[in-house]
C-alpha cells in the first residue's frame, strides 16, 4: 500500500525526540477549517438575503422622514425609523454605526441620503 503521508520522512526536520503530528490530526483540522469556511459563507449569504428582502422601499421612507416630528433616528441598514430619544443601536439589526440621529431640520437631508435609493 502506498502511503500519502509518511511521518518518518518528516522526523529529520524536528528536534530529536519530537514526533510529527499524526495524519488524522492534520485531516481533522483541514475538515474543520473547510466546514467553518463553508458555514460562514452560507450564513453571510443568508443574512444578506434576509436583509435585502426585509428592507422597505426608500421613497415612502424619505417622505416619512421629512414629515416626522423631531427628534428621531433612522437605521440606514434596515431602513427603520426609531422613535427612541437617544438610541444606542438599531433594535432590528443591532447596528451601531448605521443609525443617523436627527434632531434638527438640517439633518433630515442626511437621513434621507443615508437611506439611499431602491
Amino acid at each position: 500500500m502506498i502511503a500519502l503521508f509518511e511521518p518518518s520522512a518528516l522526523v529529520s526536520i524536528y528536534a530529536p525526540g519530537v514526533e510529527p503530528m499524526p495524519t488524522f490530526v492534520w485531516v481533522s483540522l483541514s475538515v474543520f477549517a473547510m466546514v467553518l469556511l463553508v458555514g460562514s459563507l452560507f450564513f453571510r449569504a443568508r443574512l444578506q438575503r434576509r436583509r435585502s428582502s426585509d428592507r422597505p422601499l426608500a421613497e415612502p421612507l424619505k417622505v416619512e422622514i421629512m414629515a416626522r416630528p423631531l427628534p428621531f433616528s433612522v437605521c440606514s441598514e434596515c431602513r427603520l425609523i426609531i422613535d427612541l430619544p437617544s438610541p444606542i443601536s438599531c433594535p432590528q439589526c443591532a447596528g451601531l454605526d448605521c443609525c443617523v440621529w436627527v434632531d434638527a431640520e438640517s439633518e433630515r437631508s442626511i437621513a434621507t441620503a443615508a437611506v439611499g435609493t431602491d
